[in-house]
C-alpha cells in the first residue's frame, strides 16, 4: 500500500514540474504551438510551431501522455516528418489512440527554457461507413480554401472507391467548372480546392462516397484579415532615424483595423510580451510609460504580430524603441567682430537622441533669422545640431547672448541654456575705412 501512494506521489511530482514547466512556457511568451486542420485516430496530424523570434538552434517536440509519469520526446516515435516554412516548425505523424489527450510542446535543443506554449491534443474518432470532413485552410475572401476528405477504416478496407461526389449546399460540384480541383494525397486523405472563395461558396459541403452514404457536413463562413500593423507614434524623422521615440510618460502603439474576431496582437520587446488590448474602439495594442521597459538601452527591437483565422501566418512588424537622450549641453560661440567669419553667433548640441530645437536670443529677444542643421550619424544614430546666425548688429555689443535647447516634439525634456556676453570689436577693414574717412574729413576741413 505505502509504495502504491509512493508511486503515486512521484507520478504526481513530475506531472506538477512539467506543468509548471508549461506555466512557464506560457508566460516566457517564446512562441506559439497550434494543430493543423483537424486531428483525427490514427490519421495524419500536423503541429506547427511558431517562434515568436528566430531560436538559433533545433527544435524538439515533447509530449506528456494523458496520465503519464515523465515528459518524452517525439523523436522515437516512427514515420514522422519535420519541415520548416515562412519561420515556423511542424511535425507530422500518424496519431494512434495513445496520444489522445496528451500535451505537446516545441523546445530548443540547446536551451530548454526557450520553448512554445503548451497544448492539447484531442483525437476524435472517424465515424460512419464514409468519413469525415475537416477543414485545412482559413475561410478568406479571394483565397484558395481547402477541405479536406478522412475515409473510414471500413471504406479504405473495402477499396470500394467508386468514385466521391462532394456536395455544396445539397447540390452535387462540378469538378470540370474550373472552380474547384480534387487531389488525392493518399488513401487516407483527399483535397478538394474551392478557388477563389466568394461569398456564394459560403455554406454547408458533405461528401457523398456510394449511392446511401455521406459524411457529416461542415460549414464554411469568410473570415477577414485584419489590417497590416501599424507601429505609432512616428515622428517626422522617422524614415532617417528608423526611431519611435521613448521618454517618461510616454505611450507606445501598435495598431490593425478590422478582421474577424478574435484579433491576437503580441508585442515582443527582448524576451517580453504584451498580448492584445483594445484602442479607441478599434483594434491595437497600447503600452503606458514604455520608458520603464526599456531598462536604459538607448535603441530596443521591438516586434508586433497580429493572427486571426484568416490569417494562416501572422502579420509581422519590426521597428526600433529609442530612448529620448538630450545630449551634450549647447556650446555658444558669441560673435567676436561686426563683419568677416568671427561675426558669426553659433551654438551646438552633439549626441542627441532625436534632434532638439535651438534658439538664439539676444536679451530675451528671439532672433529670427537663425539657420539650423541637423546631421545624423547612422553608426551612432545620433544627431550633432548647428543653430547660426551669419550677421552680426552692432546693437547686440555689451548685450548677452544666449542658446536654448529644447525639445521639437512634446517630450518633457529640461530647457536648457547657456548665455554668453558680447564685447565685439571692429576688423582691420572696418577701421582702414574709419581711418580714411577720418582723412578726408580732416583734410576737407583744412582746405
Amino acid at each position: 500500500m505505502v509504495s502504491k501512494w509512493i508511486t503515486k506521489g512521484v507520478q504526481f511530482a513530475v506531472r506538477y514540474a512539467a506543468l509548471c514547466g508549461y506555466i512557464s512556457a506560457a508566460m516566457n511568451q517564446y512562441g506559439t504551438i497550434s494543430v493543423v486542420g483537424p486531428a483525427f485516430t490514427n490519421r495524419e496530424v500536423t503541429l506547427k510551431a511558431s517562434p515568436f523570434y528566430p531560436w538559433g538552434c533545433d527544435v524538439e517536440w515533447k509530449f506528456l501522455i494523458e496520465n503519464g509519469s515523465q515528459l518524452k520526446s517525439m523523436d522515437g516515435v516512427n514515420n514522422t516528418t519535420r519541415y520548416s516554412e515562412d519561420e515556423s516548425f511542424f511535425f507530422k505523424w500518424k496519431a494512434s489512440t495513445e496520444f489522445n489527450g496528451s500535451i505537446f510542446y516545441a523546445e530548443c535543443a540547446t536551451n530548454n527554457t526557450i520553448k512554445t506554449n503548451m497544448i492539447s491534443i484531442n483525437l476524435r474518432d472517424i465515424v460512419g461507413s464514409c468519413g469525415a470532413l475537416g477543414i485545412l485552410s482559413p475561410v478568406v475572401r479571394g483565397a484558395d480554401v481547402k477541405l479536406a476528405y478522412f475515409p473510414s477504416d471500413l471504406y479504405i478496407h473495402r477499396n470500394t472507391d467508386t468514385g466521391r461526389t462532394w456536395t455544396h449546399n445539397l447540390q452535387d460540384i462540378q469538378l470540370q467548372d474550373g472552380s474547384y480541383e480534387e487531389r488525392s494525397v493518399s488513401k487516407y486523405v483527399y483535397i478538394l480546392t474551392i478557388f477563389n472563395f466568394k461569398e456564394k461558396d459560403e455554406g454547408p459541403y458533405d461528401l457523398k462516397c456510394n449511392a446511401d452514404g455521406k459524411t457529416d457536413s461542415v460549414h464554411l463562413h469568410m473570415s477577414e484579415r485584419p489590417s497590416y500593423p501599424v507601429f505609432d507614434p512616428k515622428l517626422l524623422d522617422f524614415n532617417t532615424t528608423q526611431c519611435i521615440y521613448v521618454y517618461a510618460g510616454s505611450d507606445f502603439y501598435c495598431n490593425t483595423e478590422n478582421g474577424t474576431e478574435p484579433v491576437q496582437i503580441v508585442i515582443l520587446l527582448g524576451q517580453n510580451s504584451f498580448v492584445h488590448g483594445e484602442r479607441n474602439g478599434g483594434k491595437g495594442y497600447q503600452i503606458d510609460n514604455i520608458h520603464q521597459q526599456m531598462g536604459g538601452l538607448s535603441r530596443r527591437n521591438v516586434t508586433c504580430r497580429v493572427s486571426n483565422a484568416a490569417l494562416e501566418t501572422p502579420y509581422k512588424v519590426h521597428g526600433t524603441l529609442c530612448s529620448v537622450e538630450e545630449g551634450s549641453p549647447p556650446v555658444l560661440s558669441v560673435p567676436e567682430f561686426l563683419e568677416g567669419e568671427n561675426s558669426s553667433a553659433i551654438c551646438e548640441v552633439r549626441n542627441a537622441i532625436q534632434a532638439p530645437l535651438l534658439e538664439i536670443h539676444v536679451d530675451n529677444v528671439l532672433l529670427g533669422d537663425v539657420q539650423q542643421k541637423d546631421l545624423f550619424n547612422g553608426s551612432s544614430h545620433t544627431f550633432t545640431s548647428t543653430a547660426k546666425v551669419t550677421k552680426s548688429n552692432k546693437l547686440w555689443n555689451r548685450k548677452q547672448m544666449c542658446c536654448v535647447r529644447k525639445s521639437k516634439y512634446d517630450f518633457r525634456l529640461e530647457v536648457v541654456s547657456v548665455c554668453k556676453n558680447i564685447s565685439m570689436k571692429c576688423t582691420y577693414s572696418i577701421l582702414l575705412m574709419l581711418s580714411t574717412f577720418a582723412d578726408i574729413n580732416y583734410l576737407s576741413n583744412r582746405d
